[in-house]
């Protein structure tokens, strides 16, 4: 952005603290789309359903990539390709800089260990290769506006320094090429609710589709086998949760769905807490592998699915 002297002035790109952050490519979404996929109910009749992939031991969302975007219905997606020998950090800050003017975001893979490194003052040099999201810069001081988990797992905006940036996206031994995407919210979205679907969705969920029963039944189930837990599956269960109390109160208020729902939204509000509890728990195991607490997850998932198979039927 120039101002009337000529000079670049800050720019920074609409971000929200985004309402599914479970994954990298659903939080950077969300914090661009947060309040109109909301607003409108655009967002219900999406991530109803999750699943566990036995490869990795994860929960996911079903049918959408943790590393991408969630819909080719809102987001123009570019993407760029450049050889490491023909590049320097000017180059690719200006290209950066140019994407925000244009009001796309920029969307890469960076080693994630130089992130660390700049932030705890360590020197650790190992490939951590992951996703990063810069929604902005400033030219006079030289950083970019960026997001992402921290050290204590919590969601978090910061600052870095162009130089930082540049490190990150290049500190690859065999790397030959920077890829990145630019993505731009398009003109003219439609955000209004597919309420057909999403009572379509809810009815197959409620009469009988025991996918997320099974889902966490075989994350917990290996959860015991391996003595390990991925802190973010038990976020997405917790996050998938009050979701889906949000999508039932939806309903409700726009008229779509009677007074039956009643009791299966105040009993899916327990199941928020009870899953709220569940990560809690899973982050006291993390600090201190105490099989006390190992036990008192297990036996309180066991409940919690027990109590969704009683009621998803």
């Amino acid at each position: 952005m120039q101002n009337y002297k000529g000079m670049q002035i800050l720019k920074i790109l609409k971000n929200v603290e985004p309402k599914i952050r479970t994954y990298l490519g659903e939080a950077f979404c969300f914090s661009i789309i947060g309040d109109e996929a909301f607003r409108n109910g655009w967002v219900y009749d999406k991530y109803v359903d999750i699943e566990y992939t036995a490869w990795d031991r994860h929960i996911k969302y079903w049918g959408y990539d943790y590393y991408d975007f969630a819909s080719s219905e809102v987001f123009i997606k570019s993407f760029t390709q450049i050889p490491i020998v023909v590049i320097d950090e000017m180059k690719i800050c200006s290209l950066i800089e140019n994407m925000i003017n244009n009001d796309e975001y920029f969307v890469g893979f960076w080693n994630e260990t130089i992130i660390y490194n700049y932030f705890e003052g360590t020197l650790f040099t190992e490939e951590f290769e992951h996703l990063c999201f810069i929604y902005g810069y400033d030219p006079r001081r030289r950083l970019f506006y960026s997001q992402g988990y921290a050290k204590d797992g919590k969601w978090k905006r910061f600052t870095l320094p162009y130089g930082v940036v540049v490190k990150a996206l290049l500190a690859f031994k065999d790397k030959e090429e920077l890829g990145f995407n630019g993505y731009q919210v398009m003109n003219n979205v439609n955000w209004n609710a597919n309420k057909d679907a999403i009572v379509e969705k809810l009815n197959c969920f409620f009469e009988g589709d025991n996918r997320n029963v099974e889902a966490e039944y075989h994350f917990f189930r290996d959860v015991l086998a391996y003595g390990t837990i991925h802190r973010q599956s038990i976020y997405c269960i917790y996050e998938h949760k009050k979701l889906m109390m949000h999508r039932i109160n939806y309903l409700a208020k726009e008229g779509i769905i009677d007074s039956s729902y009643n009791d299966i939204f105040s009993k899916y509000h327990k199941l928020v807490n009870a899953s709220k509890n569940l990560l809690l728990l899973s982050i006291k195991y993390q600090t201190d592998n105490s099989m006390e607490c190992m036990r008192i997850i297990l036996k309180n998932a066991k409940k919690m699915i027990f109590f969704i198979s009683s009621r998803v039927k």
